[in-house]
């Protein structure tokens, strides 16, 4: 055990006056633990007093009577408050103890070891009363008698006649052949069966003698019908006839063997627009077929109507049109006439002999816009046809290099534009306008005017 507490060193002296100084303390007059902690002690009963122990335990000769270990005083056997061990693992003797009548006690009902098979199949064994365990098949669903011996077989054996009562109005039998066949035996009353035709769908006296010999002649002299084809050649065929509301008429075609159908009259069309769609004409008549110029006999002439509000296309086909006048003041006001020909110059000169007041063009609408300083070549003004005018102020510290044209740089430029300084684009000049700054701060403000 290790350093005894003051309670135990007064329970082990026998009298006060062997608790010295020392012992109360717990302190040597030169400072040092009377019991030190790396010791271990025991009570000396012979010297009654606390002396060093090495843990072992020895008894005298006639076996001396028990001793007793206190309550977790030994790491090995434990406390008996210790926690049930019931695995493979470290642990106090105890805690095994605990944890083996935990585990004893989980399987043992009244003395009695509780089996569990867990779903899964035990075996049984041992010896039985007999060797062979009768079992009883009155609950199977046999017919009376499927169990004596006399309606047992082996397979393979020929069990004889097999009788199936199928009752009437019962479902029908199935019969496997196991992919041979099934021979039925028997004899029948005469060689050919009797087939009764009296539900097949024929006319009346079909199966008489009489009629069946009228259809066979009518076969008979359609199959000798001979007749010559365009070629001479003899053959069998039947002729096609229509009628003209009294007698029958053979259907004619050409020499090429082809059916021509004349409509001789057409019913009459109801009134009003009628749509008969597209119409291919293979082949006009003259003069509907002449195309290009030509003499009038032979020429197809148009008369459109005076009245007319629509607008008629007319095509010289490349030459010149004619036309008869003279026209009228009025008539050549009423709408532009246009002019076609070849003039010696693209643009044709107009004479005025009066005073003309002419007025330039302006704007009241101005655009403003800011581009921010950059030490590379930027756009300031993009190309405007419509531009009047335009106006550029530098609000940077740095030197703007403003050029007329694309690109600028600090050697090809239009004009310096120093700190806070301002330019107005030459009037008439609608280009792009580019700069760039001496070093990339500020801004150009910028005022376009368009028309």
């Amino acid at each position: 055990m290790s350093r005894p507490t003051y309670q135990e060193i007064y329970e082990r002296s026998t009298s006060p006056q062997q608790l010295t100084a020392a012992m109360l303390s717990g302190k040597n007059p030169d400072g040092t633990d009377y019991f030190p902690e790396s010791a271990t002690y025991r009570w000396n009963t012979g010297t009654l007093t606390w002396v060093p122990w090495d843990g072992v335990v020895t008894s005298s000769g006639g076996g001396g009577g028990a001793s007793t270990i206190a309550d977790g005083a030994d790491v090995n056997s434990g406390s008996t408050t210790d926690a049930a061990v019931s695995t493979d693992t470290t642990g106090t003797l105890s805690g095994k103890v605990r944890g083996l009548v935990k585990l004893l006690a989980s399987v043992i009902t009244g003395g009695k070891v509780t089996v569990d098979g867990s779903s899964v199949t035990q075996p049984v064994s041992g010896t039985f009363f007999q060797a062979t365990q009768p079992v009883s098949a009155s609950s199977l669903p046999l017919p009376a008698g499927a169990a004596t011996s006399a309606l047992q077989t082996q397979p393979g054996v020929d069990i004889g006649d097999v009788t199936v009562n199928n009752a009437a109005g019962a479902s029908s039998v199935n019969i496997q052949d196991g992919g041979n066949s099934i021979t039925v035996d028997g004899t029948f009353w005469q060689a050919t069966q009797p087939v009764s035709a009296a539900s097949l769908p024929l006319p009346t006296g079909a199966s008489t003698l009489a009629e069946q010999q009228s259809q066979t002649t009518a076969l008979q002299l359609i199959d000798d019908a001979v007749y010559t084809d365009g070629t001479g050649s003899p053959s069998k065929a039947l002729g096609i006839a229509g009628t003209d509301g009294t007698n029958p008429q053979i259907i004619k075609t050409d020499a090429a063997g082809e059916l021509q159908v004349d409509v001789l009259t057409l019913p009459a069309l109801p009134t009003g627009s009628n749509n008969i769609g597209d119409v291919d004409v293979l082949t006009v008549p003259a003069p509907l077929s002449t195309t290009g110029g030509g003499a009038e006999a032979t020429a197809l002439r148009v008369t459109l109507a005076n009245d007319s509000t629509g607008l008629v296309s007319v095509d010289d086909n490349g030459g010149s049109l004619t036309v008869d006048g003279p026209l009228t003041d009025a008539q050549l006001r009423a709408s532009a006439v246009p002019v076609s020909g070849t003039f010696f110059q693209g643009t044709q000169p107009v004479s005025i002999s009066a005073t003309v007041t002419t007025k330039e063009v302006r704007s009241a609408t101005p655009t403003q816009t800011s581009v921010a300083g950059s030490a590379s070549n930027v756009t300031l003004l993009a190309a405007n046809s419509n531009r009047l005018g335009a106006t550029i102020y530098n609000d940077s510290t740095a030197i703007l290099y403003l050029k007329l044209g694309a690109t600028a740089s600090s050697s090809s430029h239009t004009v310096q534009m120093v700190s806070l300084a301002y330019f107005e684009v030459p009037y008439g000049y609608t280009g792009i306008i580019d700069g760039l700054w001496a070093s990339a701060t500020g801004n150009a403000r910028i005022t376009e005017i368009a028309a």
